[in-house]
């Protein structure tokens, strides 16, 4: 009895499974119909929308049991249909990646984070934090190239940088003042010993490194530059390579602006057996300041082509032969 009464909602009163109408019968078994499609149902949903189980089959056999036969139907062809007909995603246009920080000391890691010249665009466009990471690894870099940097970091608006580079060129200032000043002291300390002349050449270079480096500015640069023209003649006089002591004597005087000095001293390094490769690129350009312009020419021919130094020398040499023809 209690079954056809939970069975009966279509008749006026209770009634046993004698008395279930039609109706009742058409919609029990038509939900039992569905609901023995629902496995099939969830096989056929893609992958994805299969977890969390529980929920996909209590959709399903609502569906079969609220809607029968509809809810089947509107399964098959709405959702599963839809379903498999979704555009797949397409690729996408960018792929984010996060840059590598520069190292904080020289030899970190296998090989440098950055690209050839990415510690000069970061200080040129990196935030504050990647600036001082950039000063950092101008470690890595040849002293000129870290120097020239490092005085670009100089006039950066954050105070944290232009200390960090501050102390760094200061450092690399008080490494070479300190080696000239204990070779100082150590020549007086010799006397008339017979290593005067190699240590008048280390002196000398030094001095000129000081320089070159564009550690000093002004008078003080003029100042070390005279020294260092001081030690390279002394050493010349002692005969310590003296062809050698020529070029460093030329470049010395490029470096004053003194181009007539600065050609004679290159001349006589390039007679003395000082490859043209290491010559005549300082000499064409003394000649070019002493606006002998056919003589620049000769200068850069006589380099040979194989033993061109750099891109830059390359292009500024097929420049001067080519305007030659």
């Amino acid at each position: 009895m209690m079954i056809g009464v939970a069975f009966s909602p279509f008749s006026t009163e209770p009634a046993g499974l004698e008395g279930v109408s039609g109706a009742a019968w058409l919609w029990a078994a038509a939900a039992g119909a569905s609901l023995s499609c629902v496995p099939f149902l969830y096989a056929a949903l893609p992958r994805s929308h299969r977890r969390p189980a529980w929920r996909a089959l209590c959709l399903l056999a609502s569906l079969a049991v609220f809607l029968p036969g509809v809810g089947v139907l509107g399964t098959l062809w709405v959702i599963l249909a839809g379903l498999r007909r979704a555009r797949p995603t397409p690729p996408a246009a960018w792929e984010r990646f996060s840059l590598p920080d520069l190292p904080y000391e020289a030899g970190a890691g296998e090989s440098a984070p950055f690209g050839r010249g990415g510690v000069p665009r970061a200080l040129l466009r990196g935030d504050a934090e990647r600036r001082m990471l950039a000063v950092f690894a101008t470690r890595r870099l040849t002293e000129r190239d870290a120097v020239r940097l490092l005085r670009h970091a100089l006039r950066d608006p954050v105070e944290e940088v232009r200390l960090l580079a501050y102390a760094e060129l200061e450092k690399k200032e008080r490494g070479l003042t300190d080696r000239i000043t204990a070779g100082e002291r150590r020549l007086a300390e010799l006397g008339d010993d017979a290593d005067l002349g190699a240590r008048h050449e280390r002196l000398a270079g030094l001095y000129w490194e000081l320089s070159y480096l564009g550690l000093l500015a002004g008078g003080s640069r003029a100042a070390v530059l005279d020294r260092a023209r001081t030690y390279a003649q002394r050493a010349q006089a002692e005969e310590v390579n003296p062809a050698a002591m020529e070029l460093l004597l030329g470049r010395i005087a490029m470096a004053l602006e003194e181009w007539d000095r600065a050609a004679e001293h290159l001349e006589r390094a390039r007679n003395q057996g000082i490859p043209a490769v290491r010559v005549m690129p300082y000499l064409a350009e003394t000649r070019f300041h002493l606006g002998r312009f056919g003589e620049v020419r000769a200068a850069l021919e006589a380099i040979p082509e194989g033993e061109v130094p750099g891109e830059p020398l390359a292009s500024l040499r097929a420049f001067w032969l080519g305007a030659a023809r």
